[in-house]
């Protein structure tokens, strides 16, 4: 294996992967401990062209089989939407830790990183090992480029294990993404789903949330997500703590999220990580929080808390 290494705090990307290409067998380390934190930077970007990517078909961008760590920036790796549907990416194998990125705050700034911030409408996520995230392991965001193509990525089969570091969520379908605004009344997930996946911590750290559909949940009023921006479609089955256990303020929230499927899941080792109520909201820790409005499309197998108040997760990080 082939090992790409950053030596300069500038630059948005250690490596670069255009559309239709494949990167594999390569260890692309961001050496934060080494070189620094950049906001701006990622380990990996994968669609990026000269002005975006700009067509409309398949992309067929890969990452496969690499090591990916010590995160330069906000992300280990992120795909871009482009301005077009960007189809058949592939991201399968991989190993991605993020120990060296902090999930609170130093000197009043958050320094956190995703394992995964992916844009691409429909990308398979599959079979990758996350390790450590401080802010969340594989995060879907919305297509925030018109025409606003639905969002249909399966994430499936992966390892999502909090080690050392606590994160604010293991798995995200976020439908602002960075913008400022909804893009769209409701961005479509039809078809996105998270499915299969192991989510585990250790006795000393949590996710606030292991899968949130939406990300009312992070806002301590609803109001204040700009634009109000509730999602439409993602579905989340069959996930699981497998033999280990998992501790977080909530195992799943739906709160932003429109019609959107919850299937069964073995939860087995779930435990409340924080029992307190964040101010001035009403809030319960559970396995399962839906608000109301937001139409639960189906819930099977695993008992769920129906109330008029949004779920609130505590800590100073307004959203993924």
């Amino acid at each position: 294996m082939g090992r790409i290494v950053r030596t300069s705090s500038a630059g948005e990307e250690v490596v670069l992967v255009k559309s239709g290409g494949t990167l594999k067998n390569v260890w692309v380390s961001g050496q934060r401990d080494f070189v620094g934190h950049n906001e701006r930077s990622v380990n990996i970007t994968m669609n990026e062209q000269a002005g975006g990517y700009t067509g409309a078909g398949p992309s067929g961008t890969k990452v496969l089989d690499c090591k990916i760590d010590s995160p330069a920036g906000w992300s280990n790796l992120q795909s871009h939407d482009g301005n077009g549907d960007c189809t058949a990416n592939e991201i399968r194998r991989n190993l991605i830790t993020s120990y060296s990125s902090p999930h609170y705050r130093v000197g009043g700034a958050g320094l956190w990183s995703d394992g995964l911030s992916l844009g691409c409408q429909q990308t398979t996520v599959s079979a990758n090992h996350i390790i450590d995230p401080s802010d969340v392991g594989i995060v879907i965001f919305g297509d925030i480029s018109p025409p606003h193509t639905a969002q249909r990525s399966v994430v499936e089969d992966n390892w999502i294990l909090s080690a050392g570091n606590s994160a604010f969520g293991a798995m995200t379908a976020d439908p602002l993404g960075h913008c400022p605004g909804c893009p769209d009344p409701h961005p479509s997930f039809a078809g996105m789903r998270f499915t299969n996946n192991t989510l585990w911590t250790s006795s000393r750290t949590r996710f606030d949330v292991g899968i949130s559909l939406g990300i009312a949940a992070w806002a301590d009023d609803y109001a204040n997500i700009a634009g109000t921006c509730t999602g439409c479609g993602a579905a989340a089955t069959g996930n699981t703590t497998g033999t280990q256990s998992m501790r977080a303020n909530n195992a799943i929230i739906a709160d932003g999220m429109l019609n959107q499927s919850i299937g069964s899941g073995q939860l087995n080792g779930f435990s409340f990580a924080n029992t307190n109520t964040c101010p001035g909201t009403t809030t319960s820790n559970a396995k399962i929080i839906i608000h109301y409005p937001t139409h639960a499309k189906q819930i099977n197998g695993i008992g769920a808390t129906l109330g008029s108040a949004h779920a609130c997760i505590e800590g100073d990080h307004p959203y993924p």
